[in-house]
């Protein structure tokens, strides 16, 4: 504010080194934006200009050369998602050479049925029971946390393992299981054998079997072979009769013979004519000792040798 140097002809600081020097006012960017001037005895600058932004562009637009390049861009580190089909923000923005672009180079992240929303749609098992794998003999559901389960089974099939992926894996074997429609066994003449397999899934089941043994008889009059009838199969066993309303003539077993000869006594489960005339038809329910499931199964053998 004085004069320095006593030439009332020039102004006040005007020849001071700073004069006219371009400067930085006081916004945050490092840009030289103004000038110096000697205002009130005072130098002050002319810039009042706003803070410039270092955007991602490639150029210092804060004129801070110790920034990088969109640091202050407003999208800078922002949470992103890349090209993949899903929706899920998992990467970052970022400005290499000038150009914003997202970090996330993952996989698309798939919607499965587990209670999540896997693929960031906002949907909660997006597409329901259509997210779970088709299963054998049998209807799927997605239980969300509890993930994709057995509906229900098909008529005739059974889950005995609990295990999804296999879907309703026993299947029951088609035979008859009421004495009135008893699936037929077959005729055995002399030396022959039938054999028939199945499964009783589910304890109370049974099967129902009808053989017929024709009496071929001897110079005796005695009906020749021994017709008998087998069971392999864990906890499974046989009832026989002569028709469905009559009374058991052989309860709970797993073997079975019956000879026409009087000439000595029976054994255990064996009969002869002493005891009940020739089994001319036998009637064979299978059933289980065993409770709950299995699909174990049995296979029934009747002959006459």
């Amino acid at each position: 504010g004085l004069d320095d140097d006593c030439d009332p002809a020039s102004a006040d600081g005007a020849e001071d080194a700073l004069n006219g020097a371009a400067c930085d006012g006081t916004d945050t960017d490092l840009c030289l934006e103004g000038t110096r001037s000697c205002a009130l005895g005072a130098l002050v600058c002319s810039d009042t200009t706003a803070s410039t932004t270092d955007l991602c562009n490639g150029a210092d637009d804060d004129c801070d050369s110790g920034s990088g390049d969109g640091t202050e861009d407003p999208v800078y580190g922002a949470a992103c998602d890349g090209t993949d089909t899903d929706l899920c923000a998992e990467g970052v923005r970022s400005c290499p050479g000038g150009t914003m672009i997202c970090t996330d180079t993952t996989g698309s992240s798939l919607e499965a049925c587990n209670g999540a929303d896997d693929d960031c749609n906002a949907v909660v098992d997006d597409g329901g029971t259509a997210l779970c794998p088709i299963v054998a003999n049998g209807t799927r559901t997605c239980s969300g946390s509890s993930g994709c389960l057995l509906a229900s089974c098909n008529g005739g099939f059974y889950d005995i393992d609990g295990a999804y992926a296999n879907g309703c894996e026993c299947g029951d074997d088609g035979s008859s299981s009421v004495c009135a429609s008893a699936t037929p066994g077959g005729t055995l003449s002399v030396g022959s054998t039938v054999s028939a397999s199945g499964k009783l899934p589910v304890a109370g089941m049974e099967d129902w079997f009808v053989v017929t043994f024709p009496c071929s008889a001897d110079l005796n009059s005695h009906c020749t072979g021994t017709p008998m009838i087998d069971i392999i199969g864990d906890g499974y066993q046989f009832d026989t009769r002569a028709d469905c309303a009559a009374g058991v003539t052989c309860s709970g077993v797993t073997s079975a013979s019956f000879s026409d000869s009087a000439a000595s006594e029976p054994g255990a489960n064996q009969y002869t004519t002493r005891d009940t005339a020739w089994p001319e038809t036998i009637y064979v329910r299978v059933f289980r000792t065993t409770a709950g499931r299995t699909c174990e199964g049995y296979t029934i053998t009747a002959s006459r040798p």
